[in-house]
């Protein structure tokens, strides 16, 4: 699976092809080299800290990742485009045996696919090869500000809820791979990423400079998020009172809606990021 957008160093497939038939592997797991196209400057993403390391541990931490943060150790914490399809290699009778399809979304539609197949694999193998280019564009739609933003992060949320509500995850016996993808952390992961990330974004997105609205309704938005029923849940539940400066921060922003500094962080922060050169939130 190859966006539009980025390109792919062939002769590098020939060796996570050589892993795929040594290890029978279901999916192969890869690095990637991540190309800002603005500013010229590119940065390798590999995995050189996991290779020899217990693949069925490593599935484990992986689809803990995937579904959302946490304080738990994991060598994939931080790492970017996880759920990326074009970050792997699958074989096509895997896919066909367990009807694995992407859905139907117009936003992260990789994320559920990469954890089904990861959820539904018997043997995943882990290459440190860096063979994809992914390249950074502000005018592609990944990263262009949009109306609705939020709601199509709530119907992710519900999809990959359904997901790792009805999962049976091939995993090992051991009891730490375990404790990564029980039912009760994963739905915590899932809340702290709905905090962290979807509603983050989305607040980022509502007081975006060039988000065309009036500021009445940016305001508007914000209540929004604040009061959503899902928001209110989910702060309720995560492991993010455990995290980083920044994930305590956010989460303090959001749990207790106080309005004016919620507005004038998010005010700050939006403009911060539309002056600058490097789009990660």
């Amino acid at each position: 699976f190859i966006d539009g957008d980025d390109w792919v160093d062939i002769d590098q497939y020939q060796a996570i092809l050589d892993s795929a038939e040594q290890n029978q592997a279901d999916i192969v797991f890869f690095g990637y080299v991540r190309e800002d196209l603005e500013i010229g400057v590119a940065r390798n993403v590999g995995l050189e800290s996991v290779v020899g390391l217990d693949p069925a541990v490593l599935n484990s931490q992986l689809i803990a990742e995937m579904v959302g943060p946490s304080y738990l150790p994991s060598p994939f914490k931080g790492q970017e485009m996880l759920g990326a399809a074009p970050r792997r290699l699958f074989r096509q009778a895997f896919l066909l045996e367990n009807q694995l399809r992407f859905p139907d979304e117009p936003l992260l539609e990789d994320s559920p696919f990469a954890l089904q197949s990861h959820m539904a694999a018997k043997n995943v193998s882990f290459n440190s090869v860096k063979p994809y280019h992914y390249r950074m564009n502000s005018e592609s739609m990944t990263w262009k500000r949009r109306s609705g933003l939020f709601n199509q992060y709530k119907r992710l949320f519900q999809l990959i809820k359904d997901i790792i509500s009805g999962a049976t995850i091939t995993y090992s016996d051991d009891a730490d791979a375990q404790r990564y993808v029980s039912y009760e952390a994963l739905q915590r992961r899932l809340n702290a990423w709905f905090i962290r990330f979807a509603a983050h974004s989305a607040l980022i997105n509502s007081m975006q400079a060039n988000y065309t609205t009036s500021s009445t309704n940016r305001m508007a938005a914000v209540r929004i998020i604040l009061d959503d029923p899902l928001v209110r849940q989910c702060v309720k539940e995560s492991d993010l009172e455990d995290g980083s400066i920044s994930d305590r921060l956010i989460l303090f922003l959001i749990k207790h809606r106080i309005m004016p500094l919620t507005v004038c962080f998010y005010h700050w922060y939006a403009r911060r990021l539309s002056s600058s050169s490097n789009l990660k939130r």
